[in-house]
């Protein structure tokens, strides 16, 4: 394990963007817990989350990524899991 303050905001985005938003599959590679890893997503300036997405954004990702939900998170670079809770919140595709 490795403290969360030795992981860098580039070290972090570079691990997300590996592991396409998979944040248990993050931490893992970053070898920090998943707690640590949203305190710092959180605590980041220039890592967006879904909830920073407007409607208009997942909408229109939604409509040109065929509601394809891994195509969606990897593109808006954001958790898969929260952007689906959104989607579901939104009542997009149904």
């Amino acid at each position: 394990r490795r403290k969360p303050s030795d992981v860098s905001e580039e070290e972090i985005l570079a691990a997300l963007r590996a592991c396409r938003w998979d944040l248990k599959a993050t931490s893992e590679r970053l070898r920090i817990s998943r707690a640590s890893l949203y305190l710092l997503i959180e605590s980041s300036p220039h890592i967006r989350k879904a909830s920073d997405l407007s409607t208009a954004e997942i909408a229109q990702c939604h409509h040109e990524c065929g509601g394809d939900l891994d195509a969606m998170a990897e593109r808006l670079e954001v958790s898969k899991r929260a952007l689906g809770r959104r989607v579901r919140e939104l009542k997009l595709g149904q």
